[in-house]
Formats: C-alpha cells, structure tokens, sequence
C-alpha cells in the first residue's frame, strides 16, 4: 500500500476517521493468485493483478473480474486438468457459478447467509424439516454427526448443494460453516468436502 498514488494502475481505497470526519486515502496493488493443492504440496500456477487500465475509470476493477481473467487463462493453458474451485463467500454468485458450467470446473465455495437468500431460505425449511421428525430419513436433506447437507437445491436453472458443518470449540460455543458446491455431498464424501473448504 501507499500514501500517494504509485502509478495509473492503483487501485483506491478511502477511510473515514469516524471522529474527525478526516478522509484518508489508500493506493495499493492487489494479486489474485491461483493455487494448485496436491496433499501437502502447493503449487503456484497462475496469477492475475487486480489493477486499474487508468488513473480515470469509473468503476475500480476487483476480484470478481480478475477471476474471470485467470480462469480464462488457466482453462487456456491446462485445459484438461479437472479443478475444483475453492473460495471465500465473494465468490459464491452466479458469474463464478456460470463460468465453473463453461469450463465444467467443480466448486466449493464458503457460503455466508443474505450471499443467495433464497437458497438460505430453502436449506434452513429442509433442516428444520428433518429436526422435526430426526427418526424419518427425509430424502432431500441428510445429517451426519455435526455435518449436515441437502443437494439439488435450484439455483437459476442450475442445482447445487449446501454442507454445513457445526464446530463446537471447547467452551467457545458453536461456530457454523456452509460451503456451496456442485459436486453431490453423501454420506462418503461429507467429511472431505468440510475439511477441503
């Protein structure tokens, strides 16, 4: 980061002192990196700068439109490798979802509530379904132990699934983790795709 601008590719952030009304402007450059995990082995195998074309863009670029760019790339260059797309809740939207269809690429991506409501709404209907009558093995929705998960939700003409993961720390209360994905979540796979995300 820097205090003045460093070139025309800068991007900007401003801050607000909330006592002093004081605007504090921020340039920085940003990198959107793309990591390959085999076991314990991380590969670099793609990277992307997140920059402006010039100092007078109306609207900054960011992460979104970067992961368009590198996925293009990397299809480009490895276009058989079988990639499985691991993200944070920014990604979970229907540009990133579109683009993995195109490229027949998997995901697994952390899904926080009000991302995609009606999803939300869908999912939290199935659970409290399936807490309601726990002894009735409900087809749409499944639980195992702390994980618990429903596919073929509809999304936009497209299904996807849900696995939640409840992680209850010692003395620390509950702590929630839903992850959206493409890929179907059974009993087998349950584990693997919580701990992945």
């Amino acid at each position: 980061t820097f205090k003045e601008r460093h070139c025309e590719h800068c991007l900007k952030r401003e801050y607000v002192d909330k006592e002093t009304g004081e605007v504090r402007t921020v340039y920085m450059h940003q990198v959107l990196e793309a990591k390959l995990v085999v076991g314990d082995m991380v590969f670099s195998i793609g990277t992307e700068f997140i920059e402006n074309e010039s100092e007078d863009v109306s609207k900054q670029d960011c992460e979104l439109k970067a992961f368009h760019r590198l996925g293009g790339k990397i299809k480009e260059v490895f276009p058989r490798l079988p990639i499985c797309v691991l993200g944070d809740s920014l990604y979970a939207c229907e540009s990133v979802f579109k683009l993995c269809d195109e490229y027949e690429w998997k995901f697994l991506i952390r899904y926080k509530e009000g991302r995609i409501r009606s999803i939300a709404e869908e999912f939290e209907a199935i659970k409290k379904i399936e807490e309601t009558n726990v002894s009735k093995k409900d087809k749409d929705g499944e639980r195992e132990d702390n994980i618990f998960w429903t596919n073929e939700l509809s999304y936009n003409e497209r299904l996807v699934n849900l696995v939640e993961f409840v992680d209850a720390e010692d003395g620390k209360g509950e702590k929630r983790y839903v992850f959206i994905t493409n890929i179907k979540v059974t009993k087998k796979n349950a584990q693997a795709l919580v701990a992945a995300g």
